[in-house]
């Protein structure tokens, strides 16, 4: 949780994971390196979708392809507890890339964020 608070937005954020962590449609995966947190994601089952949140690198392990194998997890996970399709949102152009190459594909809709869903394959 320290690294969390420290690189991810502080007590608030702090907060809101415990709440969602003890709520059981919520699941948080941590990709770490060398006993290190590098790397996290959530997902949130709901009736039909499941949303992806949270996701994020700390900023000395960017650049080499953390992300990139959460989302692969992250995907692989959902797979084996949910038949629902995965849903995200982002406006960041760098998560975008990683998240096409993860086999997601924007919703043609003209929505502030890039909206995303990837069938459950």
């Amino acid at each position: 949780m320290e690294t969390i608070a420290i690189e991810y937005g502080g007590d608030w954020t702090i907060k809101v994971v415990e709440r969602h962590l003890t709520h059981p449609s919520y699941h948080f995966l941590g990709g770490y390196y060398q006993g290190e947190l590098a790397t996290m994601a959530s997902v949130s089952i709901f009736a039909g979708y499941s949303r992806v949140d949270d996701v994020f690198t700390r900023e000395k392990f960017r650049g080499k392809g953390f992300a990139g194998g959460m989302m692969h997890h992250l995907i692989n996970y959902h797979r084996n507890i949910s038949q629902n399709y995965l849903y995200l949102q982002s406006d960041l152009p760098s998560a975008i890339k990683i998240y096409e190459k993860a086999g997601f594909s924007r919703l043609p809709k003209d929505f502030q964020f890039w909206v995303a869903y990837k069938e459950h394959n």
